[in-house]
């Protein structure tokens, strides 16, 4: 995992290992690979890359080929259809995949004159100096208007994925790293409102506005980051790590904000006040870069999650953590279901299925907790637990 090709001497790690390893270092449990190539060299040209994303998202650019019924059709994202356990769905590999193209990569490391031979005192041996890491040198991957533009088109297509078949798996998806130079992307929150990716839900072709879709920004710098160009790795595999361990920890209903940490050190490139919080003038609503995408950033306690949010358009949906309990509802009312699916139709099935349901209604009413006191969206605490006297409405956890 850590040998992947940089050029002819420098070799470094593949953005699919690093994201794996901060998915566990994070407190993640159990994940699944599936590969369908090995990484592309850095100097792989537009084409190569655009086909590993076919392979990633079968069918690109249209809607994913695979079928539910055909097994052979199971291919990168379509091999959901055999994983009924997953619960999030990651493409590290991804934001280098709609980069741009670098002209060059300069691996020549300075040579020191050498001095002439003289007598010295004799003395202690040392240890001999670490190597130069000539992968802080190299730059991160960086997108263009258009490389944004093909990142939201599969976005798109993965979330109309999720949302028609599995209706239990959250995407988290890490934003490529905008180009410095380009004056379209300085105001990266405003871009993405003037690509319409926040307006008209799905219906919109470019819309990347779903309740099954989790953004997260900026990169991070980690352990494992190490070994990659200018030490910095997308933040999905740590996002999902967090995710997951506050699930096992606390509970998936809970927000993971209040979570602490102790793998990532930095981010990149650090975020004002003004671009986190400032909505966007010409947005319908008054959603800021905060509200829309799960952002990292330093605090007190270092390096936390500041947001726990989705990319929906309703408020309702926004918080991570109420669409993390709908996925609970959602999986458990199908396992509930599975042994009914070749009984005969009548009343008994209907009583039975009846019944099941209510059970797992249940359950959760009286295991999920109020989570949070915001007058934002409308979900009262009586929904969720009927227990509870509060009539405050659920958000996600401050």
């Amino acid at each position: 995992w850590d040998r992947r090709e940089f050029s002819v001497d420098l070799s470094g790690a593949a953005y699919l290992a690093a994201a794996v390893r901060s998915f566990f270092a994070q407190g993640g449990r159990k994940c699944y690979i599936v590969r369908v190539a090995s990484p592309l060299s850095l100097l792989a040209d537009e084409t190569q890359r655009h086909l590993l994303i076919a392979k990633l998202v079968p069918g690109f650019p249209g809607q994913v080929s695979s079928s539910a019924s055909d097994r052979s059709s199971w291919a990168g994202v379509g091999h959901l259809f055999g994983l009924p356990d997953v619960t999030m769905l990651c493409l590290p590999d991804l934001p280098e995949l709609v980069r741009i193209t670098p002209v060059d990569i300069a691996t020549d490391i300075p040579t020191q004159a050498t001095l002439p031979e003289q007598f010295v005192v004799c003395s202690e041996p040392v240890a001999a100096p670490l190597a130069d890491n000539l992968l802080k040198a190299l730059p991160a991957p960086v997108s263009d208007v258009a490389g944004f533009t093909l990142w939201g088109n599969v976005i798109h297509q993965l979330a109309l994925f999720l949302s028609d078949h599995r209706r239990d798996v959250q995407l988290i998806a890490a934003i490529p790293l905008p180009e410095k130079s380009n004056e379209q992307l300085i105001d990266l929150f405003g871009f993405m409102h003037e690509q319409s990716w926040f307006d008209g839900s799905l219906s919109n072709n470019s819309g990347v506005a779903s309740a099954f879709v989790q953004l997260c920004y900026p990169w991070l710098s980690s352990p494992g980051s190490a070994l990659l160009p200018q030490h910095l790795e997308p933040p999905d595999g740590s996002l999902a790590g967090l995710l997951a361990r506050n699930a096992i920890t606390r509970g998936a209903f809970r927000s993971v904000t209040g979570l602490r940490q102790h793998d990532v050190r930095d981010i990149y490139p650090a975020l004002s006040q003004q671009q986190q919080f400032e909505p966007y003038p010409k947005a319908a609503d008054s959603a800021a870069f905060i509200d829309r995408v799960s952002l990292f950033g330093h605090s007190l306690d270092g390096v936390r999650v500041l947001s726990d949010v989705t990319t929906s358009d309703s408020s309702s949906h926004r918080p991570a953590n109420i669409n993390r309990i709908i996925s609970m509802v959602v999986r458990s009312a199908r396992l509930a279901g599975e042994e009914f699916v070749f009984e005969s139709n009548g009343e008994r099935l209907w009583s039975e299925i009846t019944r099941r349901l209510n059970d797992v209604l249940r359950i959760y009413s009286t295991s999920v907790p109020c989570v949070a006191r915001s007058p934002k969206t409308p979900f009262s605490c009586a929904a969720i637990n009927p227990r509870c006297r509060s009539r405050t409405s659920i958000a996600a956890a401050s």
